[in-house]
């Protein structure tokens, strides 16, 4: 049984479970992955807490300990940059926690692009969220970063269309520089893209990697 530690955001949570029914291969509602969400909304904001003004930690301990002991067998942080606390979750539960950050990153390994580029918060980049994981492998960032915050924030406030539309052209202008692009914060993986260059979504990454083990039949 596959857990869930959601609420980082709502949306993001929402997202993963929507990709992960699309990449499993059921033909009826039993082939699909058990799983048990914990969407606790009240999380403080991530980059705000990694910059010093709350302690996001000890709350998202305890939220993986309330779906370990409901008997999961894995979990799934599903956001980016939560992962900055993966560590403190991993040691405290005795399921196994996904790290969807390295398996994206193995994932670009295995298809060895030289350069790739990664939408993410600013904080995200500051603490090198992916090039922890990232080995001969250039990494690009769009400049400015700031329009891709308010994109997220205008996101989560329901501005859908508008957040993606405001960071088009950075987007845009950061593909024709790279050999892929990768989806870097949850909100930017539910947006729909048609870029020139290879996408990488890390939730559908991570997603795939879940159903490979816990669909009742193997994806292809």
């Amino acid at each position: 049984m596959l857990g869930v530690l959601g609420g980082v955001g709502p949306a993001a949570t929402v997202n993963f479970l929507e990709t992960l029914l699309a990449v499993t291969p059921a033909e009826r509602d039993q082939d699909h992955v058990e799983s048990i969400v914990y969407n606790d909304p009240t999380i403080p904001d991530r980059t705000e807490a990694i910059r010093g003004t709350d302690d996001v930690g000890d709350q998202l301990v305890e939220n993986a300990r309330a779906l370990d002991s409901m008997g999961v067998d894995s979990i799934v942080i599903a956001s980016n940059l939560t992962h900055y606390w993966y560590d403190d979750v991993a040691e405290a539960v005795d399921a196994e926690v996904r790290h969807m950050i390295r398996t994206t990153c193995e994932t670009i390994g295995d298809r060895e692009y030289d350069r790739v580029g990664i939408l993410s918060t600013t904080t995200a980049r500051d603490v090198g969220l992916y090039e922890e994981f990232l080995d001969g492998v250039e990494v690009a960032y769009p400049e400015p970063m700031e329009p891709l915050m308010d994109a997220i924030y205008r996101y989560k406030a329901g501005e859908k269309r508008a957040a993606q539309s405001s960071i088009a052209g950075l987007v845009e202008a950061l593909a024709s520089e790279v050999d892929a692009v990768v989806l870097g914060c949850t909100e930017f993986s539910a947006m729909e893209w048609s870029l020139p260059v290879a996408t990488i979504d890390p939730v559908e990454v991570v997603a795939q990697d879940v159903v490979h083990e816990f669909a009742s039949e193997p994806v292809e």
